[in-house]
C-alpha cells in the first residue's frame, strides 16, 4: 500500500547526518549521564564509502586502532535471545553459544573480549553499555535501536530486515552484514534457527588480519 511504502521511506543523507548529530549531542548532555554509556569518537568517520567489503575492511582497521589506543581487546556482544519469554513472534538464534565458545579460545581470545547474552538486561543503562561493543552479533529486533549509543560498530545480524536499522550506516558509521539462517523452524510464536558459525568467523578473521 501507499502507507506502507511511505512508512519505510528513508530521509536524505543530509537529514540523517544532522539528525544523528542532534541525537549524539542530546545523549552527551542528558541528565541520565553518566549512567547511560555512549561511545562517540570524533576522530572516526561517520560515513564509510566503497563497496560492502571495502567498508567492512575500513571498519576493521578502525576497530583495531580504537582498541589499541584504549589499551584493551575488541569488545564483542553476542545476543541470541534464547532466554527471552516476553516478546511475541520472537526470533531465537539457537546456536549462538557455539560462537561464544569458539571466540573464548586462541587465537580469537587474544584479540576479542566477549559478552554473551541470552536475555537483554532491562535497564536502558545496562543496554547502552553492552551496545557500545565494537562488534554486535545478534538477532534482528527492537533492541537494535540501542545502536544510537555508539558509532562505527560492525553489526552481524541474523533474520535481518534492512528496512529498519540499516540507515544507521549513513549517519552513525555502522556497517551491517546480513547473516544467513539455516535449520529454520517457524512456529506460531516465532522463529528458531541456526547460523553457520564459520560464516560468522570469517569477519572476525578479517579483523584479526587488520590487526597484524
Amino acid at each position: 500500500s501507499e502507507y506502507t511504502k511511505n512508512a519505510y521511506q528513508i530521509p536524505s543523507d543530509f537529514v540523517l547526518r544532522e539528525s544523528s548529530k542532534l541525537v549524539m549531542d542530546a545523549l552527551r548532555h542528558s541528565e541520565l549521564q553518566p549512567w547511560i554509556k555512549t561511545r562517540y569518537n570524533p576522530n572516526e568517520p561517520l560515513v564509510l564509502t566503497g563497496s560492502k567489503s571495502e567498508r567492512i575492511l575500513t571498519l576493521a582497521k578502525v576497530l583495531t586502532k580504537r582498541a589499541a589506543i584504549e589499551g584493551r581487546k575488541i569488545n564483542v556482544l553476542i545476543y541470541d535471545r534464547m532466554n527471552e519469554t516476553e516478546s511475541e513472534r520472537l526470533r531465537v538464534w539457537q546456536n549462538g553459544h557455539e560462537l561464544a565458545d569458539v571466540l573464548s579460545f586462541k587465537p580469537y581470545s587474544e584479540l576479542f573480549e566477549v559478552t554473551y547474552l541470552s536475555k537483554m538486561p532491562d535497564p536502558v543503562e545496562a543496554q547502552s553499555e553492552v551496545f557500545c561493543s565494537d562488534v554486535v552479533v545478534s538477532v534482528h529486533g527492537g533492541h537494535m535501536g540501542n545502536l544510537v549509543f555508539s558509532t562505527n560498530t560492525l553489526v552481524l545480524e541474523a533474520q535481518a530486515d534492512p528496512r529498519w536499522y540499516y540507515w544507521m550506516e549513513r549517519s552513525f558509521g555502522h556497517v551491517f552484514v546480513q547473516l544467513e539462517s539455516v535449520d529454520v523452524d517457524r512456529k506460531l510464536n516465532g522463529i528458531q534457527f541456526n547460523v553457520d558459525i564459520h560464516s560468522i568467523l570469517k569477519y572476525f578473521d578479517l579483523i584479526r588480519d587488520a590487526n597484524e
